[in-house]
């Protein structure tokens, strides 16, 4: 069994702003996260132009250090970038080209900061769940068009294994027990937006409540879950002890569409190591105590004994799209 950790240093840059990270763990961010497929921008604008979506100006909202707006800024003409940490927005600043396709602002995901009606798509990429959810649509709702469209995703932090339902099972009591004996205790877990977003995620988004149609500002709600393999959303999402953080309902309604469906592009071949580095991008204390929990000593057995020290890895995704009134 591998005793090595990953030196990965992912203390928070700004402890009370969500997920603001120093500059040169960006790099290692990117390393160990999966990068956005094709197949996610694909989904996202079919379900755009099918709605009379335009594409000229769109806002990243909790940008971190711009990856998905580098990739956004082939598809409109201009791109809004946004995040409450300065940290963050200085990385997305310097690789961003040209500057003049891009905006930046440090600003929350609740503020509304915008021109009303000056946007055609609100994008979010691993970041709503960071947020208050009902004044967020808000701000976003106010920003777009009508026919714009507000896209969020999220991929799981629990990781699934295809090949071997085993090492997700394995995976997730590694990261409940982890919690349990060593993180409950550490000061980030009394911050409230971190306690918050926690609970947000269990279900992945279907444990965030959305408006009606009628009431609210949004219509066409979809809901769309990707490689849950017929599992429910608890299952493959939830990576955190009940007792701590009570499980959310499931807030999907009889009215919103849901999709099921799989997709590879969101698949990566894997060692220890990395599953280890994951694990660490998370900003979550990870270190050698973590892995000498019994389930993750059988989980690095199965990985290099009965695999040959590579697996096949797998995100679940969750994601939501709605079309402003």
């Amino acid at each position: 069994m591998s005793k090595q950790n990953p030196k990965i240093s992912y203390a928070a840059k700004e402890a009370t702003v969500a997920f603001s990270l120093a500059q040169e763990a960006w790099a290692k961010y990117q390393k160990f996260r999966p990068s956005y497929p094709q197949s996610i921008l694909d989904l996202w604008f079919a379900y755009h132009r099918a709605h009379g979506g335009k594409f000229d100006s769109i806002h990243d909202v909790g940008a971190g250090g711009g990856i998905l707006s580098e990739m956004l800024a082939k598809y409109f003409t201009h791109v809004t970038v946004s995040d409450p940490g300065e940290s963050n927005l200085a990385l997305a600043r310097s690789i961003l080209r040209p500057s003049s396709q891009f905006t930046f602002q440090r600003a929350s995901g609740e503020e509304s900061w915008l021109p009303p009606s000056s946007l055609d798509f609100v994008a979010m990429g691993e970041s709503f769940h960071w947020m208050d959810t009902q004044p967020t649509l808000a701000a976003a709702a106010k920003s777009l068009r009508p026919g714009g469209t507000f896209a969020a995703t999220f991929y799981s932090i629990v990781l699934q294994f295809p090949q071997d339902a085993r090492l997700a099972v394995l995976m997730q009591q590694t990261e409940i027990e982890a919690y349990r004996h060593f993180f409950v205790h550490e000061g980030c877990f009394q911050l409230p937006h971190l306690k918050a977003a926690i609970r947000r995620i269990k279900r992945g988004t279907n444990g965030i409540e959305l408006p009606s149609e009628e009431d609210g500002d949004f219509k066409n709600w979809t809901r769309i879950n990707i490689n849950l393999h017929g599992r429910s959303d608890v299952e493959v999402f939830n990576s955190f002890p009940d007792e701590h953080f009570s499980m959310p309902p499931s807030y999907v309604k009889p009215s919103e569409n849901v999709i099921d469906m799989e997709d590879k592009a969101w698949r990566t071949e894997a060692d220890v190591d990395f599953v280890k580095g994951y694990l660490a991008s998370l900003t979550l204390p990870y270190d050698q105590r973590c892995w000498e929990l019994p389930s993750w000593v059988e989980f690095e057995r199965i990985v290099n004994e009965e695999f040959g020290g590579k697996v096949t890895v797998e995100w679940p995704v969750s994601i939501l799209l709605a079309t402003k009134k």
